[in-house]
């Protein structure tokens, strides 16, 4: 448990998943951010559900070129939280809070980014596995940054969201 907490004091958000013969410990487990938590002795089958739950959420990391300036920028998908449009350019704001102006378009960005991603206005396009919860005027992200989501576009961003969320737990 010690080691967990060091790691998510630095940052880190490698999957852990406790095993253990103690179950008042559990707790312990949902302020790291634990995957999960299985109990002594652990069942084969239910070591390789979490497992399998996890690589379907978490396919590796999908890289994607981004032109910025007078460099290209390899960047993994999965550390994009959103993209935002400025005019003929576009913002890419990752997990570590760094942002990336690209110099490209909104729609040539989100065509590299696949699966996982969701138009919310015109001018945004989130990570959908980031978000925290959606209103009928905005998402509001992982790390609390609000982003607005337009009347046409509500319905298809919610039933997305829903759908991800259903399959997750599959």
């Amino acid at each position: 448990m010690e080691l967990a907490r060091e790691l998510r004091a630095k940052g880190d958000m490698l999957p852990i998943i406790f095993i253990t013969g103690f179950s008042k410990y559990i707790g312990d487990g949902y302020d790291v951010e634990a995957l999960h938590y299985l109990l002594k002795p652990v069942d084969k089958k239910k070591l390789f559900q979490v497992l399998d739950r996890y690589a379907g959420r978490h396919k590796p990391n999908n890289r994607i070129i981004l032109p910025s300036g007078d460099e290209s920028l390899l960047v993994a998908s999965d550390d994009i939280v959103y993209l935002e449009a400025f005019g003929k350019k576009t913002q890419v704001t990752l997990n570590s809070g760094k942002e990336i102006i690209c110099t490209c378009g909104l729609s040539d960005v989100s065509k590299k980014l696949g699966q996982g991603f969701v138009s919310c206005h015109r001018s945004y396009v989130v990570n959908i596995r980031l978000i925290r919860s959606i209103s009928r005027t905005e998402v509001t992200m992982d790390g609390g940054k609000k982003i607005p989501v337009s009347r046409r576009l509500y319905d298809s961003v919610n039933r997305e969201f829903i759908d991800y969320y259903k399959e997750a737990r599959k």
